[in-house]
C-alpha cells in the first residue's frame, strides 16, 4: 500500500485505516449477526475488504456511464473507465483528548441523531453540522452504547451529514453514534475524533396487527416476541383511543398514554367494543437502560367492529294502573336491551305472529304483514335510551305509557320485538300479556230486612269478584265465584256490611295468569242509602170503561232522610218478564195530577222521590200496561 500505520505504544490502540470513496456510495445490504465485525453498508458506507490490514475494508467507486451516441455517428461500444484508486482514511487511536459535543452521558447537553424510517424499512440517520469540516464516522452497536469508536461496528464514513442503514438487527433496539475527525491537511490521515451525536433507536413492534374476531366479539391485538439485549428491560405500551372521536388529536405527544390499556406482553383482547363503530389502537415499545427510558415511534391502527344482529331476548312488559275510569286506565311499560345502532320495532297485536316465521328467526321485511305483524300494529312512539354499565356496545330502551286498546277483544295481547336491518327482519319470541277486566254494568239493590244485592256483567275469565268498602281494597264486604253468582243471581252482601246512609264501594275481579293471581283495577260503585217504600197500583174500576187512568201510590215505610241523597223513580213495562232494571223495558209516562176533561197534566219519564214521611200519588195511562209486566224501579241517584 501507499501508506502504512505507525505502530503505537502498547498502552495506546493502533490506528485504523479505512479506505473510502470520495463520493457517496451505496453498498449491498445484508443482515448483521450478533457480534459481527462489519454491518451492511449505507450511504458513504465503510467499503468491503481491501489489501490494507485493518478492521475495515475498501470500497471501489461506481462506474461512470458512457455518453449517448450522437445522431448520424455509428455507436461505439462503451469502454469502461479505468478503476479509480480507493480513497482511504486513517483513523488514529482514540485518546479522549477532544471534548465531545454530545455530552448527555457526562451530564452535559445531548445531541441526538435524527432517525427517519424510509421505504422498505431503511433507516436514514441525520446529525447536525459540527462546524469544523470534519469527516464523520458512523458506528453502531447492538448491545450497549459506544464510548470508543473502535468498540462498535463501522456503518459509514462520510463527509455528508447523513447516511442510510438497512441492517436487520436481532434486538428490539440498537445504538448509533457519530464521531467527527479533524482533517490533517495534505494527507489522508485524520486527527483526533469527538462524539458529535448519538441515539438509542428503539424499533417499532414487529408483527403488530389488530383485527376484530367475529366469533368472540372482541378486538385481538398481537405482535412478535420482543428480544432485548442483556441489561435492557422492554415494555410494550398499548392504548385504546376514545370511540367515536378523531384519533389525530391524541397522536401528538403523549396524550395517547392517558388511554393506556393492559396487555400480556404478547398481545391484548378488547371485548368492550361497539358494533358498527371504528376503534383506534396505539402501541409503542419502551426500553429502559440504566434508569433511562427510550421509546419507539408509535404505531396506530384502526379496525371496524361489525354490527351483530341479535334477537331481543329480554323484552319486559309491565301493566300500569293509571287510576282512571274504564279499561283505558291500564297502560303498558316496555323495556329491552339492544346493540347500539340497531333499529328495533315493537308490534302490539291481538294474535301471535306466525310460529313458522318466529322459528325461522329472520325473514324479509316485506313478509312481516304475512307473518301477522302489520304496520298498523307497530308502536310508533319514540323509545327512551339509557346506557348500560359495563356494556358499552349495548343500550337499554323503554316505551312508557303505551295505550292498551279498551276493546274486550284486546284483553289478551302479544308484543313482538323485531330487529330491522338491510331489508331483513329478525323476530324474537312474542310476549303474551293479559289484563283482568273489571266488572261492568254494576247495580246495587238494597233490602232492609235481609241483605243487599249487587249485580254486574261478569268480567271475562275472572275466577272471583270481590266487593270492598274502601278504595285501598282492604275492608272486604263480600266475594263471589262465577258459579255462585249464577246460582244466587248476583253478589249477596250480608245486612250491615254496607252503611245504611249509602256511600261508595269498590269492586275488583281476580284471575289466575301464569301461576300468579292478577287483580283488576277497582271499580267505583255508588251505594244508595238504605230506605224502604211500598207502592201500590190502583187500576180503574170496571164501570169506568172509558177511563184508563190508573194511580200509583208510594208510601214510605223507612223514608229517605237526606235530601242530598234523593233518587228518581220510573215505571217500566216488559212484555216477557218483570223488568230487571230501568233499562230492561219501556218507560210508562207518569203524571203528577189526575187528568180530567178540563186538565191534561204533563207527562214525565221519571220523578224524584221527596224525603220525609209524605206519601206520593202519581197517575198513568193503564192501557199502556195491557199484556205487559209492570214494575216500579229506581232510575238514578242524585249523589251519583
Amino acid at each position: 500500500p501507499a501508506y502504512a500505520p505507525v505502530p503505537a505504544p502498547a498502552v495506546v490502540p493502533a490506528p485504523v485505516v479505512v479506505p473510502a470513496s470520495p463520493q457517496t456510495v451505496s453498498g449491498a445490504q445484508a443482515p448483521m449477526p450478533s457480534g459481527a465485525a462489519e454491518p451492511a453498508l449505507g450511504v458513504a458506507a465503510v467499503p468491503a475488504a481491501s489489501a490494507v490490514p485493518s478492521p475495515a475494508s475498501a470500497v471501489t467507486a461506481t462506474a461512470v456511464p458512457s455518453p449517448p451516441a450522437q445522431a448520424g455517428v455509428p455507436a461505439v461500444p462503451a469502454v469502461p473507465p479505468p478503476p479509480q484508486a480507493p480513497h482511504s482514511w486513517v483513523f488514529p487511536a482514540y485518546d479522549y483528548t477532544r471534548e465531545n459535543l454530545d455530552r448527555g452521558d457526562e451530564g452535559g447537553d445531548a445531541v441526538e441523531v435524527s432517525v427517519q424510517v424510509m421505504e422498505g424499512g431503511v433507516l436514514r440517520y441525520t446529525w447536525p453540522d459540527a462546524g469544523q469540516n470534519e469527516v464523520y464516522r458512523v458506528v453502531v452497536s447492538e448491545e450497549e452504547p459506544v464510548y470508543d469508536p473502535a468498540d462498535g461496528v463501522d456503518l459509514a464514513v462520510t463527509e455528508e451529514l447523513s447516511c442510510t442503514d438497512s441492517t436487520v438487527y436481532p434486538y428490539a433496539l440498537h445504538f448509533v453514534s457519530v464521531w467527527g475527525y479533524e482533517r490533517v491537511p495534505g494527507t489522508q490521515e485524520l486527527g483526533q475524533c469527538r462524539r458529535v451525536a448519538s441515539v438509542v433507536h428503539v424499533h417499532p413492534l414487529s408483527g403488530w396487527s389488530v383485527e376484530f374476531d367475529e366469533g368472540s366479539r372482541a378486538v385481538i391485538g398481537r405482535w412478535d416476541q420482543v428480544n432485548a439485549p442483556q441489561g435492557t428491560r422492554c415494555t410494550v405500551v398499548t392504548a385504546k383511543l376514545p370511540v367515536g372521536e378523531s384519533p389525530h388529536k391524541y397522536l401528538h405527544g403523549s396524550i395517547w398514554r392517558s388511554y393506556a390499556t393492559a396487555n400480556n406482553g404478547a398481545g391484548f383482547q378488547d371485548r368492550e367494543v361497539v358494533g358498527g363503530r371504528r376503534h383506534h389502537y396505539v402501541a409503542a415499545l419502551e426500553a429502559e437502560i440504566d434508569g433511562t427510558v427510550y421509546t419507539s415511534a408509535i404505531q396506530h391502527v384502526s379496525v371496524l367492529v361489525t354490527q351483530r344482529v341479535e334477537k331481543v331476548t329480554d323484552l319486559v312488559v309491565e301493566q300500569v294502573d293509571n287510576q282512571g275510569q274504564g279499561v283505558t286506565s291500564l297502560s303498558l311499560n316496555l323495556t329491552w336491551s339492544e346493540g347500539k345502532g340497531s333499529e328495533v320495532a315493537i308490534f302490539l297485536s291481538r294474535t301471535a305472529p306466525n310460529p313458522a316465521a318466529v322459528d325461522r328467526g329472520r325473514i324479509p321485511q316485506a313478509q312481516l304483514g304475512a307473518a301477522g305483524l302489520r304496520e298498523e300494529d307497530r308502536i310508533t312512539i319514540p323509545a327512551g335510551i339509557e346506557e348500560i354499565p359495563d356494556q358499552p356496545d349495548r343500550q337499554r330502551r323503554s316505551l312508557i305509557g303505551v295505550a292498551w286498546p279498551d276493546d274486550v277483544a284486546w284483553d289478551s295481547i302479544y308484543l313482538t320485538a323485531v330487529v330491522l336491518r338491510d331489508q331483513e327482519a329478525t323476530l324474537s319470541q312474542p310476549v303474551r300479556t293479559k289484563r283482568v277486566a273489571p266488572p261492568s254494568e254494576v247495580v246495587v239493590t238494597r233490602h232492609a230486612a235481609s241483605h243487599d244485592l249487587v249485580t254486574f256483567a261478569w268480567p271475562g275469565e275472572a275466577a272471583e269478584v270481590q266487593l270492598y268498602r274502601d278504595e285501598q281494597c282492604q275492608a272486604l264486604a263480600a266475594s263471589v265465584t262465577q258459579e255462585k253468582y249464577g246460582k244466587d243471581g248476583g253478589l249477596i252482601v250480608e245486612s250491615g256490611m254496607l252503611d245504611a246512609s249509602g256511600g261508595v264501594a269498590y269492586l275488583t275481579s281476580l284471575q289466575h295468569l301464569a301461576g300468579q293471581v292478577k287483580v283488576s283495577r277497582p271499580v267505583r260503585v255508588q251505594v244508595p242509602p238504605l230506605w224502604v217504600y211500598r207502592y201500590d197500583i190502583r187500576w180503574p174500576g170496571v164501570l169506568k170503561l172509558r177511563n184508563h187512568t190508573a194511580s200509583l201510590v208510594i208510601e214510605p215505610l223507612l223514608p229517605l232522610a237526606d235530601p242530598a241523597k234523593a233518587f228518581t223513580y220510573c215505571l217500566v213495562r216488559n212484555p216477557r218478564r218483570l223488568p230487571l232494571g230501568p233499562w230492561d223495558g219501556e218507560l210508562i209516562p207518569l203524571m203528577q195530577q189526575e187528568p180530567s176533561k178540563d186538565l191534561q197534566p204533563e207527562n214525565y219519564q221519571a220523578l224524584q222521590m221527596p224525603p220525609g214521611q209524605t206519601s206520593v200519588v202519581q197517575w198513568f195511562d193503564s192501557s199502556l200496561c195491557n199484556g205487559f209486566y209492570v214494575r216500579l224501579m229506581v232510575s238514578a241517584y242524585t249523589a251519583a
